[in-house]
């Protein structure tokens, strides 16, 4: 004889209680990041999320990530959206974020280029290239007024020469 019995259906209660529970589970965790990251003006995971994203093919260590996001989310700190933007950090690594939002594309691009040009600035990428096979090394944050000599983009030539 065999008593295995088929397994219940889940019922409207079962289904209804899940998904409270659901829903309960991201109220917390919407409340959680609002209070401990948001009102601090902690960007430190969109920062985060950007550069890992956009320098998926260099060898980058992950302390050097973690110190950029440090010094750079001093001024980003007052920009509340980016913090609140960070709860989405780790979907935005794989998926476009801004494409859910109407007019965000072209303001969120800028950042991304400002988070990605200063990082790559801060770094010797520019000395070795992007096929080099080594580590990018992190210098610090980028300031043209200690390394002058230091801007790939500087042009050098005199006028007229």
């Amino acid at each position: 004889m065999d008593d295995a019995t088929p397994p219940k259906k889940p019922t409207r209660r079962i289904l209804l209680g899940g998904a409270l529970g659901a829903a309960a589970v991201g109220a917390a965790y919407a409340g959680g990041w609002y209070w401990f990251k948001v009102r601090t003006g902690d960007t430190e995971a969109m920062i985060l999320s950007v550069l890992r994203r956009n320098l998926r093919d260099l060898e980058v260590r992950e302390e050097d990530l973690r110190a950029f996001a440090l010094e750079l989310q001093e001024r980003f700190a007052e920009h509340r959206r980016l913090a609140m933007l960070g709860m989405l950090a780790p979907l935005y690594e794989h998926v476009d974020l801004y494409d859910w939002v109407p007019g965000a594309q072209p303001s969120f691009r800028r950042f991304e280029d400002t988070v990605v040009g200063e990082f790559l600035m801060s770094t010797d990428f520019f000395e070795h290239g992007p096929d080099s096979g080594q580590p990018l090394t992190y210098y610090g944050p980028y300031t043209p007024y200690l390394r002058i000599c230091g801007n790939p983009f500087a042009e050098l030539d005199e006028p007229g020469g």
